[in-house]
C-alpha cells in the first residue's frame, strides 16, 4: 500500500485486460437477508496452473487449528488485471485463524471437518469492532503436510465463489503466524468528512431507487436508501479491504441491502484520482435488486460555495484549477517555496496563505496512460488555524501531534505501524507525510524495499 500508485502504473504496463461478472434476476424487494438471499454466480477466478502447488489426496488429512497452530500457507499468482492473486490462511498459536483473499479477509471458525468463515464489516477505517458479522459460507480444509487444499461446501452469498476459493491450493510457509491476531480492519473509503454522495438506481420496469448519503466527521457513510413505493430506509455503508455491504441501520440487527466487491476495470480505469468521487462495486449480493439494469456505484455530489465560488470539494481536482480559484479569492500561493521548508516537500505539496491561516495540499499525478504523468491533482488537504488548530481536512485524517513527538527512532520500528494507514500520504518512493494535528507534519524514511537504507524522521512546521 505504500507505494500504491508506482505499483498500480507497473501494472498497467504489465499485465493483460481481464473482465468478469455476470448478470442475475433482481430478487423481490420483500425479501430479507436473514434469509440467505440466493447469491450471484459469478465468473470463477482463474489460476496460474504452473505456479499452483501439487497437493496429494492420497496422504491428505483434514487440517486441525489445534493440530497445525502456528502454521502459514500461501498462493501468490501474480496479478490478474488490477488484482493481485494472493490467498493467505494463517492459522495462529492462540488457535484462532484468517483467510486473506484478493478481496476479503475471514475469520475462522472449526466445526468438526469443516470451517465456518465470516466477513467482518466496519463502520470506520479507525473502528476496532466490526458494525455487521456476515455468515460468508463454509469450507473443507485438507492437508498433506505441505500443502493445504480449500473446497466450499456451502457459499450463500457467492463471496467465496467470486474469490475463486473452490479447489484453490496454498503451500506451506517456513515461519508461523505468531502467537495472536489483532482484529482485522481493511476498510478502504474516502476519508472526506462533510462530503454528499448519492445515486439513482434503475430496477426496472420503470421503477428507480434513490440513495444520499453523508460522509461524517469520523469517516462513516450515512444516508437514505428511498425504494419506487415511496418507503425510505435510514442506511449506513460498512466495509473490510475489498468488500462492502449497504446495510439498514434502523434496527440492532442491520439487514443487508446489498454486498459488492470494489470493481476493477483495466479497460475503464481512469486513474487513482477518480477513487475520491466515485466508489464502483462489483455485485456479488442483491437481494432488493437495486443493479437489476445499471452497476452499483455511489458518485459524490460536487458543490460550491455560493459566495466565493471556491471549490468546496477539491479531492480529485487538478491542482492548477484548484490554485487558481483560490488565488482570486485572496490567498497567497507559495508552493514554489515549499522546499524552504523541506527539500521532500518539493513536487508533492501545494502551499497557501490567507489571513492567519494556512492551506497545506498533498497531490499526486494523473496514471490513467502509461505516457500521462503531467497532470497533477490534489488527494488530500488540511487548513490550520493561525494557531496549527484544524479547521478541515480531507483524505489524510491529522494524526495526534504527541504521538509524533514521542516517536523515537528504533530498529524495525517504525512510525506507521502507530499510525493508521489512511493518514499516510506518499513523498518520494522510501518516505511517508503525515498531518499533525498542530500545525506540523511528520515525515518518514524508510529503508528501501525493506533493506538496510537510511531511516529518519523528522517533524516540520507548517504554519507562519
Amino acid at each position: 500500500m505504500k507505494k500504491k500508485f508506482i505499483i498500480l502504473l507497473a501494472a498497467l504496463l504489465l499485465c493483460s485486460v481481464f473482465a468478469c461478472g455476470t448478470e442475475k434476476e433482481p430478487t423481490t424487494p420483500e425479501k430479507s437477508a436473514t434469509e440467505m438471499p440466493s447469491a450471484v454466480a459469478p465468473e470463477p477466478v482463474v489460476s496460474s496452473a504452473i505456479d499452483a502447488p501439487a497437493f496429494s489426496e492420497k496422504n491428505a488429512r483434514p487440517l486441525s487449528l489445534e493440530t497445525d497452530k502456528n502454521t502459514g500457507w500461501v498462493y501468490n499468482g501474480g496479478w490478474q488485471g488490477w488484482r493481485r492473486s494472493h490467498y493467505h490462511l494463517l492459522v495462529y498459536a492462540d488457535g484462532t485463524a484468517c483467510l486473506f483473499t484478493p478481496n476479503e479477509v475471514f475469520a475462522l471458525t472449526e466445526n468438526g471437518e469443516t470451517f465456518s468463515l465470516e466477513t467482518r464489516l466496519f463502520r470506520t477505517a479507525d473502528d476496532t469492532k466490526p458494525a455487521l458479522t456476515l455468515p460468508a459460507g463454509e469450507v473443507r480444509l485438507s492437508t498433506d503436510g505441505a500443502a493445504v487444499k480449500i473446497e466450499i461446501v456451502s457459499d450463500p452469498f457467492g463471496v467465496l465463489a467470486y474469490d475463486g476459493l473452490d479447489s484453490r491450493v496454498l503451500k506451506t510457509e517456513q515461519e508461523g503466524p505468531g502467537e495472536t491476531r489483532s482484529e482485522v480492519n481493511r476498510f478502504y473509503l474516502p476519508l472526506e468528512p462533510d462530503t454528499e454522495w448519492s445515486r439513482w438506481f434503475d430496477m426496472g420496469e420503470r421503477r428507480n431507487a434513490y440513495l444520499s448519503m453523508t460522509v461524517g466527521a469520523d469517516g462513516a457513510m450515512t444516508g437514505t436508501l428511498r425504494f419506487p413505493d415511496g418507503t425510505e430506509r435510514p442506511c449506513t455503508l460498512v466495509g473490510n479491504n475489498n468488500g462492502y455491504a449497504l446495510i439498514d441501520a434502523s434496527g440492532e440487527k442491520p439487514e443487508l441491502l446489498f454486498y459488492g466487491i470494489k470493481a476493477f476495470d483495466v479497460e475503464e480505469y481512469r486513474a487513482a484520482r477518480y477513487e475520491l468521487v466515485e466508489l464502483p462495486l462489483d455485485m456479488v449480493c442483491d437481494p432488493f435488486g437495486l443493479c437489476a439494469v445499471d452497476p452499483f456505484s455511489i458518485v459524490r455530489r460536487d458543490r460550491r460555495d455560493g459566495e466565493s465560488g471556491l471549490l468546496t470539494y477539491m479531492l480529485g481536482e487538478n491542482l492548477d484549477t484548484i490554485i487558481l480559484s483560490l488565488i482570486r479569492d485572496g490567498w497567497t500561493d507559495r508552493t514554489l517555496e515549499v522546499e524552504t521548508l523541506n527539500p521532500l516537500f518539493d513536487g508533492f505539496f501545494a502551499w497557501l496563505v490567507k489571513d492567519g491561516q494556512t492551506l497545506v495540499i498533498h497531490y499526486e499525478l494523473d496514471f490513467s496512460t502509461p505516457y500521462r504523468i503531467s497532470e497533477a491533482y490534489a488527494d488530500a488537504f488540511v487548513l490550520y488555524g493561525a494557531d496549527g488548530a484544524v479547521l478541515k481536512w480531507s483524505g489524510a485524517k491529522p494524526i495526534d501531534h504527541t504521538i509524533a513527538d514521542g516517536y523515537r527512532l528504533e530498529k524495525s520500528a517504525y512510525f506507521y505501524q502507530l499510525t493508521d494507514e489512511t493518514g499516510a500520504m506518499i513523498t518520494g518512493e522510501d518516505e511517508d507525510a503525515y498531518f499533525l494535528d498542530d500545525g506540523r507534519i511528520a515525515i518518514e524514511t524508510m529503508p528501501h524495499e525493506g533493506g538496510d537504507g537510511d531511516v529518519d524522521f523528522q517533524i516540520v512546521k507548517v504554519i507562519p
